[in-house]
Order: C-alpha cells, then structure tokens, then sequence
C-alpha cells in the first residue's frame, strides 16, 4: 500500500462524521452477520472501527492483519478458519485489492461471510488518500477474478456534518453524489 494513502483516517473528517459512520457499518453488519459469536477477521491494522467491533459483539473474537496488503501480510493471531471477514474501507487504498482477496481465500470457507466496505463518489470527488475508487462493474469483474460470488449489495449516505456541505461547490457535490456502498461476498469453491 502507498503510505500516503493510509493515513489515519481522523486526519480527513471531524470525529462526529467519523463516528456516526461507524456506527453505520456497525448497523449493517448486526443486520447482516449471520453469527454474532466466533473470530472475525478485520482487513488492515487496529482501528477505532475494530474497536467498536469489539464493543458492539462481545462475543467474538477479531483478528487484524500485519504488514502490506498488496504484497505479504500476515495475521496477528494463529491463522484458523473464520466466520466472518470485514474488509472495510481499505482497498480503495491498495495498488492491488487482487492480492488481498486471493491471500483470505487460505482462511476461509463457503460458510464465511465477507463483507466489503466502499466508498462510491464521482471521479471529482476522490479522496487524495485513495488510489482508486471501485464502481459496481469494477468490483464485479474483482470477485470473477479473485473466485468470489457478489450475494448482495446495499448502498449508503455518508454521515457528514450539515454546514459540511456549505463550505463549497465539491462539498456541496457530495450530497448528492457521495454514497458507502457496503457488498457481502462468498468464495467459490
């Protein structure tokens, strides 16, 4: 990953907005998690979002990986099967998603839920952290690739603060145009 790319997160948005957002991924996936108790995998290192994890299902167990997404990474803890992985809002900062997707694939079975958590804007309103933004067609040809099924796909509006969007024209734009698109995706095997 490009390490300007993966700065902390805090340094972008106000903690409110922030926060808010979390609980938004936190609300889908309670909603969408089929087991509330086993080990989870949470792609990328410690975040508050992993910490809120935690909090939110105090019955499972999560486990966040090391090193470089687009090369080698490893697991903190003892690799095992998973019941579930999130790979929330860190490929858009990857060279090569591919990478990622395929290596998860030796800590999974067709049981494990994947969820996958992304940004959507327009190309004007890319994020300068972000390598990349990943439409729905883009994102499907990365699951062909990678031996994954799309299972389903729910979209978002991104909590910001109100008078955020009155401070210019592309703040203004992304009221209209800023969405998280959150996908749940099964390996085939």
């Amino acid at each position: 990953m490009i390490k300007e790319f993966t700065n902390n997160p805090l340094e972008y948005v106000d903690l409110r907005s922030y926060q808010r957002n979390i609980q938004k991924h936190l609300s889908y996936l309670s909603n969408n998690l089929k087991k509330t108790a086993g080990i989870v995998l949470d792609i990328g290192s410690f975040t508050p979002m992993t910490e809120e994890l935690i909090r939110a299902f105090s019955a499972i167990s999560v486990v966040n990986t090391e090193g470089d997404l687009d090369a080698d990474f490893i697991l903190l803890g003892k690799p095992v099967c998973f019941n579930a992985v999130i790979y929330c809002h860190v490929m858009e900062h990857q060279f090569n998603p591919l990478n990622t997707l395929l290596k998860i694939k030796e800590w999974i079975d067709n049981n494990t839920q994947v969820f996958v958590m992304l940004p959507r804007r327009g190309k004007l309103l890319w994020d300068k952290t972000h390598y990349h933004e990943i439409d729905d067609y883009r994102f499907t040809k990365l699951c062909e690739r990678a031996g994954y099924s799309i299972v389903s796909k729910a979209h978002k509006h991104q909590a910001r603060e109100w008078w955020f969007y009155f401070t210019g024209i592309r703040p203004l734009m992304r009221l209209f145009f800023e969405r998280m698109v959150y996908y749940e995706i099964r390996v085939r095997f």
